[in-house]
């Protein structure tokens, strides 16, 4: 993944920011704000579950159900605050998206309580 102006990228998509810089001249400065660099998403901790900054047009995009497309999700390790957020969220508004985190994180749901199973 690549950290750009703020937001974080998929290897594809900041790619193409890097040749659509090259092109215009740009240089790497070390800087995110001026220059995508490259982050390992293996090594990565985030307390929220991040997708591709392109959005829509992320060339690696993910197509929902309802035909909408978001950003491919980054893998980076969740920590402990990141695997709550994914339960609270499912919990309070499950959706396709929190199912794919759900799935994504080998995240286990706790069990409702009072259900007589």
């Amino acid at each position: 993944m690549y950290a750009y102006q703020a937001d974080l990228w998929c290897d594809g998509c900041g790619r193409i920011i890097k040749e659509e810089l090259d092109v215009a001249g740009k240089k790497d400065t070390g800087e995110t704000d001026d220059y995508p660099q490259y982050s390992d998403e293996e090594n990565s901790e985030t307390d929220c579950p991040n997708h591709c900054g392109g959005g829509e047009g992320c060339v690696n995009s993910i197509e929902l159900a309802d035909g909408r497309k978001i950003g491919i999700l980054l893998e980076e390790q969740l920590t402990v605050e990141g695997r709550s957020y994914v339960i609270e969220q499912h919990t309070t508004e499950p959706s396709e998206v929190t199912e794919l985190w759900i799935s994504t994180f080998g995240i286990t749901l706790p069990d409702n309580e009072g259900d007589d199973e």
